[in-house]
């Protein structure tokens, strides 16, 4: 029982959180411990830049480059990235009124998808993201474990509490509603195509074979798949989800190999219902990130 809209924001959700990154340089020059990733976002950035270089910086603030770029300012400020994010806002409602969205589907896809990007990067302004150097070696050490496999999740999660980061999540498939809806009417009538990474989409063909409410997943790794579900009063217990509910059961079952590590927000958190909450489930590949764990082995 999935809504459909909800699908396709876990899709592009998942998308941009699977973006594989490299680790470019790790100096250390007077005391401070730098180390710089570069994502690659020329398939939903181009013609404006190729590269996100995120640099993280021990005794210092998180920061943001675009690389190759011919219209993204190099070090974009909370300005510029407010002015362009409601530019972006304002073509998409635009396009959506006029029906351009019809007439070509792929660039409002790729309109949505650097507004998804570019908000995500908004939000950790206000963050304030300082690190110590243990944070920076944490993050290295976490990239030496899987090269092959550091996606942007691992890297923005760490840098940032994944507490709010999970906030932030529910948050922008709140905003993203009227945006989602019109990729949805697209691909319903075989407008477009929205491809699925094969990971979640093997969550999402097990969902789809049952009618309990399970929510949807936003992220899918080896190590982590992450959910969004609306939970009534009755589903949680003392702040917490209740694992003996006859969904969670189905749920674990799905998600075979992986149990529930980490909601938000839980415990005195939670103020009234029906709420939103994000879940974590880990297998035994999962990479700690120094969230300890609130869930007690029943």
């Amino acid at each position: 029982m999935i809504n459909t809209t909800e699908k396709i924001f876990g899709i592009l959700a998942n998308r941009i959180f699977r973006l594989c990154g490299t680790l470019v340089d790790e100096k250390k020059t007077d005391k401070v411990l730098y180390a710089i990733f570069d994502f690659p976002i020329e398939d939903f950035a181009y013609p404006y830049a190729k590269l996100c270089r995120i640099e993280a910086r021990s005794e210092g603030n998180v920061l943001y480059h675009f690389l190759n770029n011919y219209k993204f300012p190099t070090t974009p400020t909370i300005e510029w990235l407010d002015s362009f994010l409601k530019e972006r806002e304002d073509t998409m409602s635009k396009w959506i009124d006029d029906k351009w969205h019809y007439k070509d589907p792929k660039t409002y896809l790729k309109i949505f998808q650097q507004w998804m990007f570019l908000a995500i990067i908004r939000r950790t302004f206000d963050f304030n993201v300082f690190l110590k150097e243990k944070d920076i070696k944490a993050l290295v050490k976490l990239f030496h474990s899987y090269p092959e496999e550091f996606r942007f999740w691992q890297c923005i999660t760490i840098l940032i509490s994944k507490v709010w980061f999970f906030d932030l999540i529910c948050e922008l498939k709140e905003r993203s509603k009227t945006y989602i809806s019109a990729i949805d009417a697209l691909v319903s009538e075989k407008k477009l195509d929205v491809h699925t990474d094969s990971l979640i989409n093997e969550v999402f063909i097990k969902l789809e074979k049952t009618d309990k409410n399970l929510g949807f997943p936003v992220y899918a790794s080896n190590g982590e798949v992450v959910f969004i579900r609306k939970f009534k009063q009755n589903e949680i217990s003392k702040g917490f989800v209740d694992r003996k509910q006859e969904w969670f059961e189905v749920l674990g079952d799905i998600l075979d190999g992986y149990v529930l590590r980490y909601q938000w927000p839980f415990g005195t958190k939670i103020s009234d219902y029906p709420l939103e909450i994000c879940m974590s489930f880990k297998s035994d590949k999962f990479k700690g990130n120094g969230l300890p764990d609130y869930f007690i082995s029943s």
